[in-house]
């Protein structure tokens, strides 16, 4: 969203985040997470300040060292 002050971004290892690994403001487009496990899968979503839930496809990742 192009005009949002900030964004929520949240990571967790469930589909339907029920729990996060982060849940993080942030006010530029990049963001550091450390703790990651190379053996988890992660999903992660952003929201902007607008407080409409603006969700990518769901997006699964994994760490790679």
């Amino acid at each position: 969203m192009p005009n949002a002050l900030s964004y929520t971004v949240q990571v967790s290892e469930s589909p339907v985040f029920t729990t996060f690994v982060t849940n993080q403001i942030t006010y530029g487009t990049t963001i550091y997470i450390s703790g990651l496990s190379q053996s988890s899968r992660y999903y992660w979503r952003v929201i902007p300040e607008t407080g409409i839930l603006q969700v990518l496809p769901l997006i699964r990742f994994q760490r790679v060292f």
